[in-house]
């Protein structure tokens, strides 16, 4: 099965954007599929799952919620040739620790750009993108406090929607 590690937009963030996004001419996904991806897996043997899961339960443990602010728009890779766009996710809090939250789960991209995946082109290679999308301005918050190991299935159009396998908490931050 495709795996990956990531957090879901909590319902009121993930509404706002879908309800922004709604009009492209574009795959978008359904509000509660909007998620980080913290670390793409891929195809991965059934049988490594209760090792990963095991894995991560441990480094997330020794972590806290991070801040986020959900803020910007942006395209892969470039709005001229976007086959992907996205919303920006930035720290609110102290520099550093969304990295460090995504390196703990295996990602080793450099460098690597948070976001929350908001369309791909329905049939050909590339999205117009809309000025309005461009545009768009968002200053929502978002307390990042569970971590998902999930799978990504297969939907009509190409699509594809997304199951969480386990879930992992954060540790409450401290004031």
């Amino acid at each position: 099965m495709r795996l990956f590690v990531g957090a879901f937009a909590p319902p009121d963030v993930a509404a706002a954007i879908r309800g922004a996004v709604a009009g492209l001419d574009a795959r978008v996904p359904v509000a509660e599929d909007i998620h980080l991806t913290l670390h793409f897996l891929g195809e991965t043997d059934d049988a490594a799952v209760p090792g990963i899961t095991a894995a991560l339960e441990r480094e997330v443990a020794r972590r806290s919620e991070v801040p986020l602010w959900i803020r910007g728009t942006g395209a892969f890779p470039d709005f001229e040739r976007a086959r992907v766009l996205w919303i920006g996710v930035e720290e609110a809090g102290v520099a550093g620790r969304l990295l460090d939250l995504a390196r703990a789960v295996g990602n080793a991209e450099s460098p690597w750009t948070p976001h929350l995946t908001v369309a791909r082109p329905r049939r050909r290679r590339h999205l117009e993108v809309p000025e309005p999308f461009r545009a768009l301005r968002f200053d929502l918050p978002w307390t990042l406090a569970e971590v998902h190991l999930a799978a990504s299935h297969p939907a009509p159009e190409g699509s594809a929607r997304y199951r969480s396998i386990a879930r992992f908490r954060l540790r409450p931050e401290s004031l």
